[in-house]
């Protein structure tokens, strides 16, 4: 999604190459973001951000910038991420994210880590998901 200002137009006035985040980085334009992979070889995270319904049609002005319904490796005990862990970072790793959803509402989505014939698959569903549908399906870039 471009970054769109209070007057409804596209926000190019900043070096943020026209783009929007749920978190305002660096003073930027909010909008609904669904993070896929933030991380490094010692951790990572996925996280969907939603906002508030826009006004004028595409300015934002309130997006949750924590998110919800986040995956994040430490949070979990199904296997281990980084150097030496069963997925071992120091070689490489797989990552595949799959989208669920009902007619057009996205209901869940999974992450599955893989290495060297060893897979591990991850779900997140709620209603949280449903508020990013509309977004995702009118050309939102991940």
């Amino acid at each position: 999604m471009p970054a769109i200002n209070a007057d409804g137009k596209v926000d190019d006035q900043r070096d943020t190459h026209f783009a929007c985040d749920a978190r305002g980085i660096s003073g930027g334009e909010l909008c609904p973001e669904f993070t896929l992979f933030e991380g490094n070889m010692h951790g990572f995270r996925t996280t969907p951000r939603a906002c508030t319904e826009p006004k004028n049609g595409a300015h934002f002005t309130k997006c949750d910038a924590d998110g919800d319904l986040a995956f994040d490796v430490h949070d979990q005990d199904e296997f281990t991420y980084g150097p030496g862990g069963d997925i071992d970072s120091n070689h490489t790793v797989d990552f595949k994210v799959d989208f669920q959803a009902d007619g057009d509402t996205l209901v869940s989505y999974s992450i599955t880590v893989s290495q060297s014939g060893k897979s591990f698959t991850v779900k997140k569903e709620g209603e949280y998901l449903a508020k990013m549908s509309k977004y995702l399906k009118n050309g939102m870039v991940f």
